[in-house]
């Protein structure tokens, strides 16, 4: 499964997406929207977003994709040495890479 395919779903989206497809009754519709049962759990409900339509010159950024990913470790190394913490860390970073991975198809 891939996760950058999904985001967070919205808690009154959801609710009514309950109240719609399981037909509950009123009492029931009353209970879901004064308890947050289902958001007070430990899981996460996310929603599939749409499918990215991309061009061939995207596609054809696959032929520099091992490149980059050899950078991207080397970057994480680096990192590591002067920060103590291999992760990517940078949220413009990591929007590049997700935005990159679904308009080839990864």
């Amino acid at each position: 499964m891939r996760l950058h395919d999904y985001k967070y779903s919205n808690r009154n989206e959801f609710k009514n997406f309950l109240i719609k497809e399981l037909d509950l009754s009123v009492y029931q519709q009353d209970k879901l929207k004064t308890n947050d049962i289902i958001f007070d759990s430990k899981y996460t409900v996310m929603e599939k977003t749409g499918k990215v339509n991309s061009n061939a010159l995207w596609r054809l950024s696959i032929l520099l994709y091992p490149i980059y990913i050899v950078l991207l470790f080397l970057y994480c190394i680096v990192k590591y040495v002067f920060t103590g913490k291999f992760a990517i860390g940078s949220e413009r970073l990591l929007n590049i890479h997700t935005t990159w991975n679904k308009k080839i198809g990864i």
